[in-house]
């Protein structure tokens, strides 16, 4: 089903910090990892700019991905076509055959 939509890859950044106490004086050091992905990206229909509007929460892109292909954070920036992405809510799965999640992205 999802090789079905027009598909690109993406890098997923994640960073995550980490101190070391076994060093005076203790250190922390962000580690930053780019996880390649490929999915469908979309822009957004009238009504769901309008109900993310209605949160204050600005939505311009949408982004699909066969579920379990990656476990994607609040914190992680998408990579896509020379722009970054944050995510603006919760990984929706489309429907209990298809196999794709659906997760709503803003522009940087």
């Amino acid at each position: 089903m999802f090789e079905e939509f027009y598909i690109h890859d993406i890098l997923i950044e994640r960073k995550t910090t980490v101190r070391d106490t076994s060093t005076y004086p203790p250190k922390t050091v962000t580690n930053t990892e780019l996880i390649p992905l490929t999915v469908s990206m979309d822009t957004p229909s009238s009504r769901e700019q309008t109900l993310y509007h209605e949160r204050n929460i600005e939505l311009t892109n949408v982004m699909f991905y066969p579920k379990g292909s990656a476990q994607i954070k609040k914190t992680d920036i998408i990579l896509f076509d020379d722009q970054r992405y944050e995510v603006v809510g919760k990984p929706e799965h489309q429907g209990q055959r298809s196999g794709v999640m659906r997760l709503p992205l803003r522009e940087l």
